[in-house]
């Protein structure tokens, strides 16, 4: 245990060190009042007996010293009292500066991660465990270098002096219960993590479900399943609730009581073994109060606080453990030292012998070569699962390829710097997801310096003018997670703004105008043609009415190209293109 609490504080112990010397003071100050606390710890025990061993012979005393002592020992203690407080001033600001930057770090980390990461990562879990990670550090920190740390100094120059003082009798027996003490309490507390680890698990399980069923809604609606998740729900939070139980059973039980019965024994015999010497003379009573007080000091505090602060930094470790392997993971997109900076002008594409697998099992694109003119258009067609929209994440540098290269004016795709690589792509996703914030705020974003004007042109190019005019608040409406509050066609006509407002190098419309009507569809698509004039322009289509202006459509099948040209050419071979061109044909005469 010893050994992971030092890598974790390693690990960590940056994030508190920050560059900006007030923090670094208010730490290091932190840090001396910590020593002047133990000095006072030692100190106070003694100007207590040495202040009952003057009341106890008073007669040989000055009652004006008498009451010099007594007020000194008060003095001593009410100045510890503020050093503890004061010390604990000085370092909250720390810890929580240092939470600030753990939780930025990983909220970085989290976005550079591979999209495949974010695949198949649960949203809920991460959130919690970044929540848990929130709680953990500052207790963590507070536990190691407040308490147990002080604590252990403290005994180990209270058994000295205490020894120096009275005997090295009673400092050797002070030393072995805390020895005693430690050792169960490590064992306990490790022991007792499992449950610990087994409640987080629970936890992070049952938040992960219940983020996943509220973002479904909609769908739980459709098909009257509310009943089934309330099952789930339930059992989830059963599992949950039990997990809690042992949990907090086996730490106040097997950790807190079985450290208690220890102290209790120890100081059963330590007060009896004093009490008889005391009989036979053999101690004054000041000597009694002052090495039982020592005694009593120091093992009520491992009850006090030891315990408790061990348990704080194991149960950190646990709830660390989720954080620090999500930082231990490295993303699968590098951008190279000294990278390209893209320059902003329609780019020559070509796509050489690329293959792409995204487990290395099932061949997605398979040895696929085409190129997209500067300034032209390309479509890719082709049933579904034959590797269109894959294209666009490798385009977007989401993904690497297997083998192969992909070429922008005929350097590599991977010698380019990933912000300009993706400032200089825009795209309008099938799929359009919404931030919960105003209709505003999600058409401008990625462009917060754009003008209003400019956003009222992307919005009347969008065919979103009508729409906003007709809402009660306007730009101000609030679109709700994910943009539930918008239908598709609304969603994907605020994606289409987006694109307007970012004019890039290259477009890609990936099912752009799916979820529109016929009539919007046309006038969009029109709009989108005379944006994309002279930019290179990739069309990812189902709808091959969509993409019969193309330059040049390719037809892919089971991620190989299967044939590539004209809508002219194209129906001229009398190949599969054709023989979709005349379904879709035929369905729309229906």
């Amino acid at each position: 245990m010893s050994r992971a609490i030092w890598i974790v504080v390693k690990q960590l112990f940056p994030y508190v060190w920050d560059k900006d010397w007030r923090m670094r003071a208010r730490l290091l100050l932190s840090f001396l009042l910590v020593a002047c606390a133990i000095a006072l710890n030692i100190i106070i025990p003694l100007a207590f007996g040495y202040t009952i061993q003057k009341i106890t012979t008073i007669g040989g005393s000055s009652k004006s010293l008498i009451l010099f002592i007594i007020g000194g020992y008060g003095l001593l203690w009410t100045i510890s009292a503020l050093i503890t407080q004061l010390r604990d001033v000085c370092i909250f600001s720390v810890l929580e500066h240092g939470v600030h930057r753990l939780s930025l770090s990983l909220f970085d980390h989290l976005h550079n991660l591979s999209l495949n990461f974010h695949l198949t990562a649960k949203t809920g879990a991460i959130i919690q465990a970044l929540d848990r990670a929130q709680r953990a550090f500052p207790d963590m920190f507070w536990a190691i270098f407040l308490y147990v740390i002080p604590s252990c100094v403290e005994i180990i120059l209270a058994s000295i002096t205490f020894g120096y003082l009275y005997g090295f009798g009673y400092g050797f027996v002070l030393f072995f219960v805390f020895v005693l003490y430690c050792g169960y309490m490590l064992y306990a507390v490790e022991w007792a993590s499992g449950f610990q680890r087994g409640y987080n698990d629970a936890q992070s399980k049952t938040s992960a479900w219940i983020a996943d069923s509220l973002t479904n809604f909609e769908t739980i609606k459709y098909f009257s399943s509310q009943k089934y998740e309330h099952l789930s729900c339930e059992q989830l939070l059963l599992e949950r609730e039990t997990a809690a139980t042992r949990r907090w059973t086996t730490t106040f039980i097997g950790v807190y009581g079985g450290g208690s019965v220890i102290i209790g024994i120890s100081l059963l015999i330590f007060t009896l073994a004093l009490g008889y010497k005391a009989l036979y003379g053999k101690l004054t009573v000041g000597e009694f109060v002052a090495i039982h007080a020592y005694f009593l000091q120091f093992t009520s505090s491992l009850i006090d606080s030891f315990a408790y602060m061990v348990r704080k930094i194991r149960e950190g470790l646990v709830d660390m453990e989720y954080v620090m392997r999500i930082f231990a993971i490295k993303p699968d997109i590098i951008e190279k030292p000294l990278a390209l900076c893209m320059i902003k002008q329609a780019p020559h594409i070509e796509f050489c012998n690329v293959s792409f697998s995204y487990d290395n099992q099932r061949m997605i694109l398979d040895d696929v070569s085409f190129d997209i003119p500067a300034g032209k258009t390309v479509a890719l067609i082709g049933s579904t699962g034959s590797g269109k929209s894959t294209i666009g994440r490798l385009l977007f540098r989401f993904f690497d390829v297997t083998n192969g290269a992909i070429l922008f004016d005929g350097k590599d795709i991977r010698d380019f710097s990933l912000d300009s690589l993706r400032c200089g792509i825009g795209i309008i996703p099938q799929d359009v997801t919404l931030f919960d914030t105003t209709l505003y705020e999600n058409i401008r974003y990625g462009h917060l310096n754009v003008s209003p004007i400019d956003v009222e042109y992307a919005v009347h190019c969008a065919l979103l003018k009508d729409f906003i005019d007709r809402l009660p608040q306007g730009y101000q409406t609030l679109v709700g997670s994910r943009g539930l509050a918008l239908s598709g066609g609304e969603k994907q006509r605020v994606a289409i703004a987006r694109v307007f407002l970012k004019r890039p190098s290259l477009y890609i419309f990936d099912e752009a105008t799916s979820a529109l009507d016929t009539y919007t569809q046309q006038m969009i698509q029109k709009n989108l043609c005379e944006l994309s004039t002279g930019n290179t322009t990739l069309i990812i289509a189902h709808r091959l009415s969509t993409v019969v202006h193309a330059d040049k459509i390719i037809v892919l099948q089971n991620g190989k190209i299967i044939e590539q040209g004209s809508h002219t050419e194209l129906l001229g071979y009398n190949g599969y293109y054709a023989s979709m061109w005349q379904q879709q044909q035929t369905l729309f005469l229906k």
